[in-house]
């Protein structure tokens, strides 16, 4: 039996421990309740357009630089001494302007020379006619003495039949008529070469007047006078300057001649080609001081490279201002585009890919960039591809879109 000392030992303990047990599990018990936390997605505010298709045409940024199709260089004429320049590089002048001139001394003198050469070869010619005169006549009398020989061979032959010559008479006059022979058959000679010689002063005559021509034009070019309105390029010499026959002395260009080189890109080829074949006019557009000009499309380069093929755009007479090597952006139109849809710069994503609004969501859609345009002072591409009339297109850029995304438009 339990002593009442130990049990009030451990009793005291246990009801304790019971007691805080129970106090524990009253307190557990009516604790208040809390609401299970709700875990609510971010939505992202932005903006969005309605999707409308149009017809515009196609815009891109093109950048090409000045050239002159009739770039004119002048060389010099003749060797000698630069005596007048009177325009410096980028002046401007005006048909009938002295360009340069060469000193008078050496333009003369070749003339000259040329001259004497002609009149030298005419007088050879007027006395080979002369001696062509004489050889015949002299031939005439030749062949007289011979006939004359010929008949005293004959008569000596039949003297010596009847013992009335001598064979040393005979052998005599046979020698005179080999010798008469060979000096006929020498004026034949002379006579026939008439034609032969004639033939060649007559051929030294042509050369000698084409040098003497050749002459006078470089006569006429050493003293250049602009046949059009225009500016000078670049000038080489300067007055004074003694320079050899062929070098360059300046170069200079008539103002309609100017023209615009740009590349147009290879993945807009196929619908310019169109265009051309079609006869539908292009243009590119340029700004100078608040101005817009229009720059037609001229023709394409006759090759095309991996990166594309040139264009040359006309430039207007009020841009002859502009100089050959200004380096020129433009933009250029196409014919216009049926069906396309103008969104803003910033909602297209990779220049591949743009996303719509469906019920608080973005989906992903797959685009090409037909061009750009120009609406309301601001750019826009021209998008064909999985679109459809009526859907909301976001416009915000949001670095984090993707399919599936929340997001709020605001009005």
């Amino acid at each position: 039996m339990i002593s009442p000392q130990v049990l009030k030992k451990w009793l005291y303990p246990l009801l304790i421990i019971i007691g805080a047990v129970g106090v524990f599990m009253f307190l557990k018990s009516t604790k208040p309740s809390q609401p299970p936390v709700e875990l609510k997605q971010k939505s992202w505010a932005v903006q969005a357009q309605v999707l409308q298709p149009q017809t515009l045409a196609p815009m891109h940024t093109l950048y090409g630089k000045i050239e002159s199709t009739k770039m004119v260089a002048v060389a010099a004429p003749v060797s000698g001494v630069v005596e007048k320049l009177p325009l410096k590089s980028g002046a401007f002048f005006e048909a009938g302007d002295l360009m340069v001139a060469m000193a008078d001394a050496d333009l003369s003198l070749p003339v000259k020379i040329a001259q004497a050469d002609v009149e030298d070869i005419e007088q050879q010619i007027h006395l080979q006619k002369l001696t062509y005169e004489n050889n015949v006549k002299r031939l005439v009398f030749e062949q007289r003495l011979l006939s004359l020989n010929q008949n005293e061979v004959a008569r000596n032959q039949e003297l010596l039949k009847k013992d009335l010559a001598s064979q040393a008479a005979l052998d005599q006059a046979k020698a005179l008529l080999i010798r008469q022979e060979q000096v006929v058959a020498g004026a034949e000679l002379m006579v026939a070469e008439h034609q032969v010689k004639l033939s060649q002063l007559q051929a030294r005559l042509a050369k000698a007047k084409a040098n003497l021509q050749q002459r006078l034009v470089n006569k006429a070019r050493g003293r250049l006078k602009a046949a059009f309105t225009g500016r000078v390029a670049e000038v080489l010499v300067s007055e004074g300057s003694n320079v050899a026959q062929g070098a360059p002395l300046l170069r200079f260009y008539p103002l309609d001649s100017l023209e615009l080189r740009a590349k147009l890109p290879a993945n807009q080829l196929p619908s310019v080609y169109q265009s051309l074949q079609s006869n539908r006019p292009m243009f590119s557009a340029f700004q100078l001081d608040n101005k817009v000009f229009q720059l037609p499309l001229n023709r394409l380069a006759g090759e095309s490279e991996t990166s594309g093929v040139d264009a040359f755009f006309t430039l207007p007479e009020r841009l002859g201002v502009l100089r050959p090597g200004d380096l020129m952006k433009v933009q250029f139109y196409q014919a216009p585009v049926e069906g396309v849809f103008a969104v803003p710069l910033s909602s297209v994503y990779g220049m591949e890919r743009i996303y719509v609004i469906e019920q608080g969501r973005l989906h992903r859609r797959q685009v090409q960039v037909v061009g750009e345009t120009l609406l309301s002072g601001k750019m826009h591409y021209l998008l064909k591809g999985d679109l459809h009339a009526g859907e909301q297109l976001l416009i915000t850029h949001l670095p984090n879109a993707m399919s599936g995304l929340s997001v709020t438009v605001m009005e």
